[in-house]
């Protein structure tokens, strides 16, 4: 009959992050800032343009409407 021996093992050692590693961490922060920033924007600019393009077809319905007789 096989004996089953049962392990235990504790890591102590943290792992430490390299410079490297680090530096593409904070780039990559900065690129997904700047991306989500752009996304916002245009989002925003969207919902403008969207605005504007709904008051400028209620002043055709409204101009369109005085012409009609």
């Amino acid at each position: 009959m096989p004996l089953i021996y049962k392990y235990t093992v504790t890591v102590t050692e943290t792992i430490k992050p390299t410079p490297t590693a680090m530096m593409l961490q904070s780039i990559l922060i900065v690129v997904t800032a700047f991306m989500a920033m752009e996304l916002i924007m245009n989002i925003v600019d969207s919902i403008m343009k969207n605005k504007e393009d709904n008051k400028k077809a209620e002043r055709q319905e409204k101009s369109e409407k005085i012409y009609h007789y």
